[in-house]
């Protein structure tokens, strides 16, 4: 399927970590999307970037273009919030490292799956499945 630029959501990155390189990391980050209005805030979505979130927005837009079922239902319902003029923010952070069997270990993964439980049982409608 071939989907026009014009419907293809763009990401505007403004983060310190937009551009943080894999090589220089040493954690990697949680990213939410949150749609802003002037009276709330709703996480739509959470994310995590091993590398930077430059390139994982990068990822998310191939999959607006028809990369992936996923993608083309995150973008309809995008472009509905932001057709409905809903600002969508993306927020991110540095997820901690952690001590395992005196192994330091990225946690991005089970930072991730907690702020989805989390972000659940506050009964967000996150659209992770």
């Amino acid at each position: 399927m071939t989907v026009s630029d014009s419907v293809i959501p763009k990401f505007i990155l403004t983060s310190q970590w937009t551009d943080r390189t894999k090589s220089g990391a040493t954690h990697g980050l949680v990213y939410l999307w949150v749609a802003v209005t002037d009276h709330s805030m709703n996480i739509l979505y959470v994310g995590k970037a091993g590398g930077t979130l430059r390139k994982r927005c990068a990822e998310h837009t191939g999959g607006f273009r028809g990369g992936s079922t996923t993608g083309i239902r995150n973008r309809n319902s995008l472009n509905e919030l932001l057709h409905q003029g809903i600002e969508i923010r993306v927020y991110a952070r540095l997820s901690p490292v952690i001590m395992i069997n005196d192994e330091s270990v990225n946690s991005v993964s089970i930072d991730e799956e907690s702020f989805i439980m989390k972000f659940r049982k506050l009964h967000y409608n996150i659209w992770n499945t």
